[in-house]
């Protein structure tokens, strides 16, 4: 197993220690899922993620084929964290479909109202991104789909408890 090397310098009497830098792959990932998230995805070039990254171009495109496969990679990493969050949502109020979609729309409606809190980086992307073929779009497409359905049953059994509404 590969493990990062901590390298240690004696400066006098004192033994300093310092950790590797983090993977180049990991800080142009880092930085430019800030730099989308923050700016659009459109709005950031290949260069200014490099130069962030502490990087050169060269290097971004031995860790990445494209912008738009980086692109696809950071909404991949959105859907993940997206997916759990939603799921965690869920599970807190099992049993209970009323509690799940209150709990979404507080829990999205408390998020959204962070003053550096650009929404939903999905959805951002999915105005951005229009090409039918970008490697983006089906992630962007499994996550509408993957959010619809369980909304849709919790809304169902909430609606079939309380009986004010029919199919």
């Amino acid at each position: 197993m590969n493990r990062p090397k901590t390298t240690q310098v004696a400066v006098g009497e004192e033994i300093i220690s310092s950790a590797p830098k983090s993977r180049v792959r990991d800080r142009i990932m880092k930085t430019a899922s800030d730099l989308f998230y923050r700016y659009g995805i459109q709005a950031v070039g290949v260069d200014t993620i490099a130069s962030e990254a502490g990087t050169n171009k060269m290097s971004f495109y031995r860790n990445f084929a494209s912008k738009d496969e980086l692109v696809a990679e950071y909404l991949r990493a959105e859907e993940r964290e997206g997916l759990l969050w939603w799921e965690e949502t869920l599970a807190a109020h099992a049993g209970n479909p009323r509690l799940q979609v209150e709990s979404l729309f507080d829990v999205l409606v408390e998020d959204k109202g962070e003053e550096d809190c650009r929404g939903c980086a999905l959805a951002n992307a999915a105005v951005e991104i229009t090409e039918p073929d970008h490697p983006a779009r089906p992630v962007m497409t499994r996550l509408t789909l993957g959010q619809t359905g369980p909304v849709q049953g919790a809304a169902k059994a909430a609606r079939a408890l309380i009986g004010a509404y029919t199919d």
